[in-house]
């Protein structure tokens, strides 16, 4: 072939002088660098605080937030999310460019890369891009949505929100340095290497999904005169993959959601054109003044729906896998693995295959390289697929072991007297969990403790205690549950080991000083001794510690109680309201015990005053309806206990109450509705199902409803117990005692 044959033709774009000028070094990246060099400086200062003095500001990190809306913790990275998101609403996604730690290693990692000659190709899916939202709402909009919507809905008491600026569990929210070491080398280094600079942020970061919906709103924008000759410069410095030239050409600013404001455009162009400035949002962008070429991705439809499959699969495999990978490692992990998994899979029917590094299979036959790619390749997705194995055995022991965790309660059984279903149950969970730790890779503190819990179900207590133990020596930073487990062992025995639990307990307080019930367990272990200097120094420090903890305050009102210290105990219970105003168990409990010394008056004022302050709540109303049935006025009684039901329609105790006044009333069908309403709530109470019963057979309706009943049983066993109590109120004492039999296991059905 001819030299003239292997030319191609170039077309020559005609420029002017200033287009001409040689790609300039970005002054505002210098500046950019050093911001957020100080801001690595700031957190070692706060770290270094903590570890001088034992206590410091929450960590000032985004996914605090998380438990904000989950605990109602509201602490420094709540308030930081809140700001920056606030912000980007008026001047775009800044945050991302000058504040993030995790993009100053992207960009680290770029600046390394280039030095070395490597320009990796951003990676351009369609569907993927939508991940970081997806973490965002399952990060923060859902815990948020179920906190303020789905709990009281479905009457689940969520904690108030209280501060939680002030900590000293400083680290207890973060992995331990090996793994967040990998964390910052995966998802700020080596993601870059595979899917471009700002990789992770595009295709994982979860704050990312939610600066970039808030930059759509915002004024804030970069934007451009008419000095501008499209010469480029500001699309080839720019390091978060926007194509800056074709935006500002076609709309007159930069609309793309990845514009992190980093400035490097602004720095780099030759006539001064470009500049932040406010103006237009996104969202009102006029219609593009040239006819813009259809976005071109890297893979097809199929491709793409493969692409989410991978990511899917690999992220449900690998997150919390052996206690180890958190939410963030493992989306960039499932990123990365999503983008190789298609390089490997365009092996098998492309001719010409290559990454940004290797040229993996040309004409149809692999390369040297590419085979060690896909050597490489089979082995990680083979140990992908194993961890999916191990997390789908412990997803499904989980499962087993808390539904045979009903079982042994529905069935009455207790210690020492486990009913057959129940242990079968258990015993079926248990090996479940049990197979997923035998193949595990790695052991796994959470798994040796939930089989510990299922032997402990079973009352093998050495078992138990030998895996509670595994697990506290696994995971030594968080063994305080654990350890609580093997206390209570210890008081379980038929020889009780008071010592052994006081040890337990001691150490949990030491190094989980908000640990639930701990405080609470040993005062009652130290009274139980006749200690009570000692139980009263526990409750001391716990309370100085956490003065508006209401499981604390609780504890303190049940540990006078104990002592049969009326008086001190209604002094604790006023002291719970006065720390805890936000909490409805602390008025419920004064309300309680005003009521057991027959201050009724005193008792419904309390709860009159806390509907003022939580506001309407299923709990207040019901304890009025309770009052009010207690002074026989059960038209008042009715009305509260009907705005419960309306505050929450699934709150059986009201349901229940309901029921059994529509009876009094002679209102037979009203109490039958009610009360079947409580049975689809809590299918195995007592009492609801009792009246119920009782209901059918005065209406004159047993003998159909025992028809009814049998056949609903055939499809739901827990439809046995209502059955039994209808046979008994019908006076089939014989079919009565044979049901409930059947329903607990004692015989075959």
């Amino acid at each position: 072939m001819s030299a003239k044959q292997n030319s191609i033709p170039l077309t020559v774009v005609a420029c002017d002088e200033g287009q001409r000028a040689p790609l300039a070094r970005s002054k505002a990246s210098r500046l950019r660098a050093a911001v957020l060099i100080a801001i690595h400086v700031l957190a070692a200062i706060h770290i270094a605080h903590w570890l001088t003095t034992g206590k410091t500001l929450s960590p000032v990190e985004p996914s605090e937030a998380g438990y904000t809306f989950s605990r109602g913790l509201v602490n420094a990275g709540f308030v930081l999310l809140l700001l920056a998101t606030l912000s980007t609403f008026v001047f775009g996604r800044f945050f991302c460019g000058w504040g993030c730690h995790l993009v100053a290693l992207q960009d680290l990692c770029t600046w390394l890369l280039r030095r070395a000659g490597i320009r990796p190709k951003p990676f351009r899916s369609r569907l993927l891009i939508f991940v970081p939202l997806l973490a965002a709402i399952y990060m923060f909009i859902w815990p948020a949505l179920y906190r303020h919507v789905v709990a009281p809905w479905q009457g689940v008491s969520v904690p108030p929100y209280q501060s939680h600026f002030y900590i000293e569990g400083f680290w207890d929210t973060f992995p331990g340095w090996t793994v967040g070491i990998m964390t910052f080398v995966v998802c700020g280094g080596l993601i870059v290497y595979i899917l471009g600079n700002k990789g992770f942020c595009t295709y994982a970061c979860p704050y990312g999904g939610i600066f970039g919906v808030a930059d759509q709103f915002a004024p804030g924008k970069i934007r451009v005169t008419d000095a501008c000759h499209q010469c480029g410069h500001c699309t080839a410095t720019c390091t978060s993959n926007v194509r800056v030239h074709e935006e500002v050409r076609d709309y007159g600013m930069v609309v793309d959601p990845g514009c992190m404001k980093c400035m490097d455009c602004v720095s780099v162009c030759p006539n001064d054109a470009l500049y932040f400035g406010f103006g237009r949002t996104a969202f009102q962008k006029p219609a593009p003044r040239a006819v813009r070429p259809a976005r071109r991705y890297d893979y097809t439809w199929l491709e793409e729906l493969s692409l989410v499959f991978t990511f899917v699969i690999t992220f449900l495999a690998l997150r919390s896998l052996y206690d180890k990978i958190p939410f963030l490692f493992a989306l960039g992990l499932a990123g990365i693995t999503a983008f190789l998994g298609m390089t490997l899979a365009r092996l098998a029917y492309q001719a010409n295959v290559r990454v940004h590094w290797a040229q993996l299979r040309r004409g149809g036959r692999l390369t040297k390289a590419g085979v060690g790619f896909a050597v490489g390749m089979l082995a990680w997705i083979g140990l992908v697929l194993h961890s999916l194995t191990v997390q789908v055995a412990e997803y499904e022991g989980n499962r087993r072991l808390d539904a045979g965790k009903d079982t042994y309660f529905a069935s009455g059984s207790k210690p020492g007297s486990i009913t057959e279903p129940a242990r079968a149950a258990l015993t079926n969970g248990r090996d479940w969990l049990q197979w997923a730790a035998d193949w595990s890779l790695l052991p796994c503190a959470r798994l040796q403790g939930r089989i510990g819990s299922a032997y402990n179900f079973l009352d093998d207590a050495d078992n138990a205690q030998a895996r509670f133990e595994f697990a506290s020596r696994l995971a030594p930073r968080h063994d305080a549950v654990y350890r609580f487990e093997l206390a209570l062992l210890a008081l379980g025995r038929p020889s009780p080991d008071a010592s052994v639990a006081i040890a337990h307990l001691e150490h949990i307080l030491r190094r989980s000083p908000d640990y639930p019930n701990a405080a609470a367990q040993l005062s009652k272990i130290y009274s139980q001794l006749g200690d009570h200097s000692r139980a009263e120094a526990v409750w001391t420090a716990a309370l100085e510690r956490r003065p508006h903890d209401i499981g604390l305050r609780t504890g303190h009102v049940q540990y006078f109680l104990f002592r049969q210290k009326i008086e001190a105990a209604l002094a604790a219970a006023h002291r719970a309201v006065e720390e805890c105003p936000r909490h409805v168990e602390a008025y419920t409990l004064l309300a309680g015990l005003l009521m057991e010394r027959g201050q009724i008056d005193e008792a419904d004022a309390q709860l009159v005053a806390a509907l003022k302050v939580v506001g309407n709540n299923a709990h207040l109303h019901y304890q009025r309806g309770l009052i009010a049935g207690f002074r026989e006025d059960y038209a008042k009684a009715r009305e509260h206990l009907t705005a419960a039901v309306k505050a929450q329609p699934t709150f059986a105790p009201a349901l229940i109450r309901l029921g059994q006044l529509a009876r009094r009333a002679g209102d037979l069908p009203e109490a039958r509705r009610r009360l079947l309403a409580a049975l689809q709530v809590q299918p195995l109470d007592r009492e609801a199902a009792d009246t119920w019963a009782q209901v059918v057979v005065q209406a004159g309706d047993a003998e159909a409803a025992i028809e009814q009943t049998q056949a609903a049983a055939a499809k739901d066993r827990a439809v046995l117990f209502r059955l039994a109590y209808l046979y008994r109120a019908a006076g089939q004492t014989a079919e009565a005692s044979r049901t409930m039999a059947i329903f607990e296991g004692r015989e075959p059905q």
